[in-house]
């Protein structure tokens, strides 16, 4: 997640490994230390992911579908490219 790659890029800053250069670091979730940190992170839309955990359990409660464990469930997404991963600042 966007945290552990955040803790990524500061132990490489520390170790003096340049990033973007030598090393490119990217994280899921587009928190809002993500730009701050000028970290490429995938865009996860968490509210759609809530609901439909919400919506799978409920129909597991239900007995609507006996198992769930062959769904698949595909949701947008979208990067955000930043300076972690070697774009130029503009």
């Amino acid at each position: 997640n966007d945290g552990i790659a955040i803790g990524v890029l500061r132990a490489l800053r520390e170790a003096g490994v340049p990033t973007p250069g030598e090393a490119a670091v990217g994280g899921w979730g587009d928190s809002r230390f993500a730009g701050f940190a000028e970290l490429t992170t995938v865009n996860v839309p968490m509210s759609d992911i809530g609901r439909q955990a919400a919506v799978l359990l409920y129909n597991q409660i239900n007995a609507k579908k006996a198992n769930v464990a062959g769904n698949c469930i595909v949701l947008d997404t979208s990067l955000s490219v930043r300076r972690s991963s070697g774009k130029a600042l503009v």
